[in-house]
């Protein structure tokens, strides 16, 4: 298991420098307007354009927003910056059609859905990565099949996109249960973690030292 973590919920540059000085380089930007850390596009680009780094990774999460929101974000994002887009990904933890993931032209990252296309969405060009996220795996676990579902994808599905370098990630909460037996057959790539009232002050306020805390114990288990 790799001890790379990525954080969710970006909405502070202060959050980004610290996070950044304790080994954290991925970071999440959330899109969704029912998010409680839904960031507006103009304060999202401020941090960006104070901020970027070409050592860092950054994701832009969206679900069920039209393609429209999409383009103009990440649009602004590439010209406002002036950056290249080889760290820039889209998000999605929607689950529709492969065509529209693939009409934007960039890499980007899905929230796998055993309901979902998944060998459609699998074979778009411009896929880059799969997030586990951790209610799902957790239903699956409760029914006993979660192994058997995520078998099925690792062993009979990964192997023919492996070769193309899609990643791995697992989404879940500091208080997550760790699911061993997973991680003993499944090598994720990175494990993503939220920014919420587990580790904030108050609403939108990061006690960072709790955070750092928290990164140091799950770098632990993880490894």
């Amino acid at each position: 298991m790799s001890e790379r973590i990525r954080i969710e919920g970006i909405y502070s540059g202060k959050t980004l420098e610290e996070l950044s000085s304790n080994k954290v380089f991925d970071f999440v930007f959330d899109f969704r307007p029912k998010s409680f850390n839904f960031i507006q596009e103009h304060h999202f680009l401020k941090i960006i354009k104070e901020l970027y780094s070409s050592k860092h990774n950054y994701y832009l999460r969206f679900d069920r927003e039209k393609d429209f929101v999409v383009s103009k974000i990440l649009s602004d994002m590439l010209k406002e910056v002036e950056v290249t887009s080889k760290n820039i990904f889209l998000e999605f933890s929607d689950s529709k059609g492969a065509e529209f993931y693939e009409q934007f032209k960039h890499p980007f990252f899905w929230h796998f859905n055993p309901l979902a296309d998944v060998v459609n969405i699998l074979n778009c060009s411009n896929i880059a990565g799969v997030i586990f996220p951790y209610d799902v795996v957790e239903e699956y676990y409760n029914h006993g099949g979660a192994e058997g579902v995520i078998n099925n994808f690792i062993s009979n599905i990964y192997p023919t996109y492996q070769k193309k370098g899609l990643i791995l990630g697992f989404y879940m909460d500091w208080d997550s249960n760790i699911f061993h037996s997973l991680f003993d057959f499944v090598n994720f790539d990175f494990i993503s973690l939220p920014l919420n009232f587990k580790v904030e002050k108050e609403y939108r306020s990061v006690d960072h030292h709790k955070i750092i805390q928290n990164l140091d114990h799950y770098r632990k288990l993880i490894i």
